[in-house]
């Protein structure tokens, strides 16, 4: 499903973000990405869903290669993955409803689709109460919440989650970690980047650990 080849990447010519990167996520894993802030964990994450291209090396997402996908192409990949970001990236001028429906409403969903997909994701994520709130109105675990929401919304093969308890407390990060495996339970790939040791230990999930742009681990 995912695959990375001897993966390179290099800013300003020569600075190695990633080094000879290789590993496999296959349908349904649960992965953590672990590492120090700087480690490369976001740069990884952004060859997935292609912001970034290799310097060397080749990534595979669902059978398309970043050597050989065409531009216009890569939209319609993205559809198919679900991002996640620590700071949220909420529409401020929307609601609840709102935000969660415009992952939908983007690629031109029908109105009927939209309103029962989104109202769907209201009530697994347990903020029907919320949803005519906007973002200033809600606490960190709410925004966060509404983000997994809009991420999920269109049912991605995976989800992708950059620090994604971040800039919450430790106890609301345990419901958002739950609430990562509970998705990913329902079938949903999870990918989940993290500096928190204390999330991941003891979860029993694959860990990949990067350091300085390597691979140093993963168990």
């Amino acid at each position: 499903m995912i695959e990375f080849s001897h993966v390179y990447k290099y800013f300003k010519k020569d600075w190695a973000a990633l080094e000879d990167i290789s590993f496999k996520i296959q349908k349904g894993d649960f992965v953590f990405l672990t590492g120090v802030s700087g480690s490369g964990k976001s740069t990884l994450l952004k060859l997935i869903y292609m912001e970034e291209k290799p310097t060397k090396g080749e990534v595979f997402v669902d059978n398309l290669s970043s050597a050989t996908i065409r531009k216009n192409d890569i939209p319609f990949l993205r559809r198919k993955i679900g991002v996640i970001f620590q700071d949220f990236k909420l529409l401020e001028d929307r609601n609840v409803y709102e935000n969660i429906a415009f992952g939908l409403e983007v690629t031109g969903g029908s109105r009927r689709l939209v309103r029962e997909k989104t109202l769907e994701i209201l009530q697994k994520l347990r903020l029907g109460h919320r949803r005519n709130a906007f973002p200033y109105q809600l606490s960190g675990g709410e925004k966060q919440r509404v983000a997994i929401g809009r991420a999920l919304v269109r049912e991605p093969f995976i989800l992708l989650a950059d620090e994604p308890t971040g800039n919450i407390d430790p106890e609301t990060s345990k419901d958002i970690l739950k609430l990562m495996k509970d998705i990913n339970a329902e079938g949903t790939a999870v990918l989940m980047a993290t500096h928190d040791i204390d999330l991941v230990k003891g979860s029993g999930k694959r860990v990949l650990n990067l350091e300085h742009g390597k691979l140093m681990g993963d168990l």
